[in-house]
């Protein structure tokens, strides 16, 4: 079943990216997705508990990383939340976001339109401990 509502856990969501992902956003203006993300056809998101996972799996080795923090909710275009992937990765055609959410924290976001960079309300750096794991800001 769809909602307009943040599953609970979801009201943030986090992206991991690169500077190069990063500053070639920032230049366009519009969030287009990593090589990955234009690969698999949604944005990959997720949230605090998920995102800790995502950094060791896929981003282990960078400690140039930064952190992306969004909330869907105040974005200016209808958001739906699914717990299904809309049928062939198909992003909505209204102009809207169709967030695909997933039991383990990852949430796929779909769009037709690249979101605007003015979804991430934060930036943050990710550097590697001591330890050589990743350091998140607290609250994440």
């Amino acid at each position: 079943m769809a909602t307009s509502t943040a599953p609970p856990g979801m009201e943030t969501i986090w992206k991991i990216v690169t500077p190069d992902d990063l500053a070639a956003w920032k230049a366009a203006g519009v969030m287009t997705g990593s090589d990955l993300d234009k690969a698999d056809g949604f944005i990959h998101s997720s949230n605090g508990d998920m995102v800790k996972k995502v950094a060791r799996l896929f981003f282990s080795d960078r400690g140039d990383c930064l952190l992306l923090r969004m909330v869907p909710g105040s974005w200016d275009r209808a958001v739906t939340w699914v717990p299904d992937e809309p049928e062939g990765k198909k992003p909505p055609t209204d102009g809207g976001v169709v967030i695909h959410h997933l039991n383990d924290g990852c949430s796929h976001v779909f769009a037709a339109e690249p979101l605007p960079m003015s979804v991430v309300t934060q930036v943050l750096p990710m550097p590697l401990g001591e330890d050589g794991a990743h350091v998140f800001p607290e609250g994440v």
